[in-house]
């Protein structure tokens, strides 16, 4: 387990530590992420290929939507899963036996997430919210996902492929580390008294 691992069980555990960090965001909320670059790496050159039997790779059409907002392990509502796609997301999924496995999301108009906002070109991408359901973990399906998701994108004309990650963030990190991709810049993000808040580049690779 990583030290932010370890420390974060110690605060959960500990009533008082918990309460002590809540008030602590309200006053400074501080946060570390990478802006990285994927699809970097030639696809044929990445060993992906899912564990499982038999699988299907689709875009999710919004009635997919409503069985996937369902799952417990899906944190967003139907509405805004559905409104997702109404405005330049695109959302592709892995079934097995017709059942979703896993899933991510990407925009073609913007990034948009809490610690950053930027426009994209019309060659560029933003990949985010990746999922695979706890049945199918650890059987490479958001590997093998995310490289069908660079494939179909460049089809469409879409050959830069940026996400985020957050400093502190193992999984997602050796996720992508698997892909070959490569942090581009690092940033702090600072937010003050839950109102004044910016992103601070301190490093570019």
């Amino acid at each position: 387990m990583s030290l932010s691992g370890k420390l974060a069980q110690m605060v959960n555990k500990n009533p008082f530590l918990r309460r002590l960090y809540d008030a602590s965001q309200k006053i400074l909320h501080v946060s570390f992420f990478y802006i990285v670059r994927e699809g970097l790496t030639d696809d044929g050159r990445l060993n992906v290929k899912p564990k499982i039997d038999s699988w299907d790779v689709v875009f999710l059409k919004p009635s997919d939507i409503k069985d996937l907002s369902e799952n417990p392990e899906v944190p967003e509502s139907t509405d805004l899963l559905l409104e997702r796609l109404t405005n330049g997301y695109l959302c592709i999924g892995i079934k097995h036996r017709g059942e979703i496995a896993a899933y991510m999301w990407c925009n073609l108009r913007e990034c948009r997430e809490r610690y950053v906002r930027f426009d994209l070109r019309k060659d560029e991408a933003y990949l985010m919210d990746a999922r695979t359901f706890s049945l199918y973990r650890g059987k490479n399906l958001a590997p093998y996902l995310r490289v069908e998701l660079y494939r179909h994108l460049r089809q469409m004309g879409r050959t830069k492929f940026i996400s985020i990650t957050d400093y502190w963030n193992t999984p997602a990190s050796r996720f992508k580390k698997k892909l070959h991709a490569k942090p581009q810049k690092l940033f702090v993000w600072v937010k003050f008294l839950m109102k004044y808040e910016r992103a601070v580049l301190l490093k570019r690779y």
